[in-house]
């Protein structure tokens, strides 16, 4: 300390300008796991964003979803219906047999795949058995009546007259009425309270009494007797 210098000056440290020191080798490896787990992270979130299901493709304005088809049935086809029918089709046609028909089809598309109704056709047996508008079913047989077929004694037949013969509207049930073309049970009811009340004397009674109209008369006129 110099003498002209104040007793309570202090001499201050000279700054130190050394290098600040670099990392150690000891810190390195942390370094390192630093960014492994980084890199794990990212990995992870890539295969959890890859698992998630893909909500769907657009196709023109619908959407077309996994989750969607499996609701539906799991594989996305729809409930198997039959597309084709077999039916036997027989009697008065030109061409007999088995016919493949498309599903829907009526009894006059297989009468038509048949080749159509023949010469012997006995078109009053044929309107008053077959329904040309039905559907048919698989499996289904549909038989053609000819002229002077003989068929088997019918329920209907049985309870009204003799076997392949008129229907008496005086005896016959409500049943075997509800056979003839253009009755139906309402009709056939008429039929059997109007005979309670009167028995029919003619085939003819049942326009002139107003139990059934002038074209059903004409459908039913050579199925029908009056008995006593």
């Amino acid at each position: 300390m110099e003498p002209s210098s104040a007793p309570w000056r202090i001499v201050e440290p000279e700054p130190d300008e050394s290098p600040s020191p670099e990392p150690t080798a000891r810190d390195l490896p942390w370094v390192a796991i630093g960014a492994v787990l980084i890199a794990l992270v990212v990995a992870v979130a890539a295969v959890v964003l890859a698992a998630r299901p893909d909500p769907g493709v657009e196709i023109d304005g619908a959407v077309v979803a996994e989750a969607g088809l499996a609701a539906e049935g799991g594989t996305g086809a729809a409930a198997a219906t039959p597309a084709e029918v077999l039916v036997e089709v027989g009697g008065a046609v030109l061409h007999p047999g088995v016919y493949r028909l498309p599903a829907g089809a009526r009894v006059l598309d297989a009468v038509d795949a048949a080749g159509g109704f023949g010469p012997r056709v006995d078109a009053s047996e044929a309107d008053r058995r077959l329904n040309l508008a039905a559907p048919v079913r698989d499996g289904d047989e549909i038989h053609v009546p000819a002229r002077g077929e003989v068929v088997a004694a019918s329920p209907a037949s049985a309870a009204g007259g003799p076997a392949n013969g008129p229907i008496d509207v005086n005896q016959a049930t409500a049943e075997a009425l509800d056979t003839l073309p253009g009755i139906g049970p309402a009709t056939a009811a008429k039929i059997i309270a109007a005979r309670d009340e009167q028995p029919f004397a003619s085939v003819e009674e049942l326009g002139t009494r107003k139990v059934v109209g002038p074209a059903t008369l004409e459908k039913i006129r050579d199925l029908v007797a009056v008995g006593p």
